[in-house]
């Protein structure tokens, strides 16, 4: 399992991130070409709420407005029909990683100060993807709304971010990207 965090800036556009993560049929560019590209099985929502979210992330005047994450499985990792049939010992894993993300993104926030957030799926590609939309704010003790980047530049962050992947796939004995065993 791959934590690959978005390079897009999450700046202002309206219809996005949601529209991308969940739309059945997207435009892609590919080379110098674009490509229409469908989605079947369509993307699926596994929490929250994309209009509470992207409500969210278009009323802040912040200039990075949401951060986007996809956790990227193997193939042998996790078996997407058994995950698209409701397989619920394949539903639970993907679960108990959810929530872990979620609980080490926001770690020391309390839950009622966290914005609302969008995971959904990707299983198109044969593979499982879950992707998360995270609006960049958190309410202060205040309840003023105050910036928030989940995941911000440096080596430190990445190595925090490794941390929480070497655990997951030790947990679920996942293929683990970083070990040289591989």
């Amino acid at each position: 399992m791959l934590i690959c965090w978005s390079p897009y800036p999450g700046t202002f556009n309206p219809r996005q991130p949601t529209a991308y993560l969940l739309d059945h049929a997207v435009t892609k560019t590919v080379g110098q070409k674009s490509v229409n590209e469908a989605r079947s099985p369509r993307p699926e929502v596994l929490l929250g709420h994309p209009a509470v979210v992207q409500a969210a992330i278009n009323g802040l005047g912040f200039k990075r407005r949401y951060s986007l994450c996809t956790l990227s499985f193997a193939a042998s990792e996790i078996c997407v029909e058994a995950f698209n049939r409701g397989n619920s010992g394949v539903r639970d894993a993907v679960a108990v990683t959810t929530s872990a993300f979620l609980e080490f993104t926001y770690a020391g926030i309390p839950v009622d100060s966290r914005p609302p957030v969008l995971v959904s799926t990707h299983t198109h590609t044969g593979r499982l993807e879950v992707n998360f939309t995270l609006p960049r704010f958190v309410i202060d003790g205040g309840g003023a709304v105050r910036s928030f980047n989940p995941c911000p530049p440096g080596n430190g962050n990445r190595w925090r971010w490794d941390r929480l992947g070497d655990a997951l796939t030790k947990h679920f004995d996942w293929i683990n990207p970083r070990d040289i065993e591989c």
